[in-house]
C-alpha cells in the first residue's frame, strides 16, 4: 500500500462501509469504523457519541496500516485530523448523490445508533454533503481517490487500488 492509511469519507448511506471493508481485505489491513465503535459503545446520547468517538480516535492513533472509515465531516472531523497526525494518508471520497443516500436510509434505516440532532435525516445528510464538499479542500487536502458510490462496488475497489499501485511507482 502506497500509504500507511486510507481515509474512507462520503455522505451517510455513500457506500463507504462495503468499499472499506473490501480495500481492507484486499490490502490485508484492518477497518477502524466509527459506526462500529457506535456500535460497541453508543446509545444515541451525545455521551455515548462522545465515548464511540473516543474510542474511534485512540484506534486511528495507531501506527500500522488501516482503512478509516467515517463521514470525514461533522464536530469531531478536526479531533480526526489531530489523531492521523504527520502520518501519510490518502483519501477515499466515496461521491453519492445525496438523493440515493436517502434513499439508501429509508430502505435499510440506519444501523448504527446515532445522536438524536433533532432535525430530519435529509437535513442531517444535506449538512453532511456541505461540509464535506469544505473539508475535502481544507482539512482532507492531499491525494484523493474519487470512488463513484453509485457504481458496484468492485469497481470502486478496482480503481483505488490501481490508483495506489500508480502511486507507488511514481519516483
Amino acid at each position: 500500500m502506497a500509504d500507511p492509511i486510507l481515509l474512507c469519507i462520503g455522505n451517510l448511506a455513500a457506500g463507504k462501509t462495503e468499499l472499506g471493508a473490501r480495500l481492507a481485505s484486499a490490502l490485508d489491513v484492518r477497518v477502524v469504523s466509527i459506526d462500529e465503535c457506535r456500535r460497541t459503545l453508543g446509545d444515541g446520547t451525545a455521551a455515548g457519541e462522545a465515548c464511540a468517538w473516543s474510542s474511534f480516535l485512540a484506534q486511528v492513533q495507531q501506527r500500522e496500516p488501516m482503512v478509516v472509515e467515517c463521514s470525514g465531516g461533522g464536530p469531531f472531523t478536526h479531533l480526526l485530523r489531530h489523531a492521523l497526525g504527520a502520518r501519510p494518508f490518502t483519501v477515499v471520497f466515496v461521491r453519492t448523490p445525496r438523493t440515493i443516500c436517502l434513499d439508501r436510509i429509508r430502505r435499510r434505516g440506519l444501523d448504527a445508533p446515532y445522536p438524536d440532532f433533532g432535525v430530519p435525516i435529509e437535513q442531517v445528510v444535506e449538512v453532511v454533503e456541505r461540509d464535506l464538499e469544505r473539508q475535502i479542500v481544507t482539512t482532507w487536502s492531499g491525494p484523493r481517490i474519487d470512488v463513484d458510490g453509485t457504481e458496484p462496488v468492485e469497481n470502486g475497489v478496482g480503481r483505488v487500488l490501481s490508483s495506489l499501485r500508480s502511486a507507488a511507482e511514481q519516483p
